[in-house]
């Protein structure tokens, strides 16, 4: 359920300071940061759907492989995000967020599935999806606390505990 937590909480960190982020860092007023704020969740959203019908409908491979390759791509939004000199590498990072949680949320869902007998499935899954409430509970908390020192500090406290979900990862391959 650790897993489920860090990726649901590093999505509800972005999500949650999307709007005051683009306001603060590009100065916009309160229209143009509804409409963009809006534009950029659509582009996220819409990246994850993309990639839950084309690459999760096709892969074969491990279910925990799905969450791994999210990995990159949650890095790499991270840095354009914070470092994009101008709205569209920020776009290119909403949808680089969106195509890795497109990957890695089924990737979750499927790997309790598969890594329980028969018998537990059903309360295995059931038990997984509490991760995307607390990772939503969790995740705007956390924003709110680290915008408050830093703009930038929500988003980069998604690489720490990105590593985090590394090490569990490969915790867990070692164990199957």
């Amino acid at each position: 359920m650790s897993i489920g937590i860090i990726i649901f909480t590093a999505f509800a960190l972005v999500q949650s300071i999307t709007a005051f982020y683009i306001q603060d860092r590009f100065g916009l007023d309160l229209d143009s940061t509804a409409q963009t704020t809006a534009l950029l969740l659509g582009t996220m959203a819409l990246a994850a759907i993309v990639s839950q019908l084309t690459v999760v409908q096709r892969y074969k491979g491990s279910a925990l492989n799905l969450i791994k390759f999210s990995v990159p791509l949650f890095v790499l939004s991270v840095i354009l995000i914070i470092f994009s000199p101008n709205f569209n590498l920020f776009y290119l990072g909403m949808a680089l967020m969106g195509l890795g949680m497109g990957l890695a949320s089924p990737g979750y869902t499927a790997s309790a599935s598969l890594n329980a007998d028969d018998q537990s499935q059903g309360a295995a899954v059931g038990l997984a999806m509490v991760a995307p409430g607390i990772g939503f509970a969790v995740g705007p908390f956390l924003s709110g606390i680290l915008y408050s020192f830093s703009m930038n500090l929500p988003f980069l406290f998604i690489l720490p505990i990105y590593l985090i979900l590394v090490l569990l990862l490969r915790k867990l391959e070692l164990l199957n």
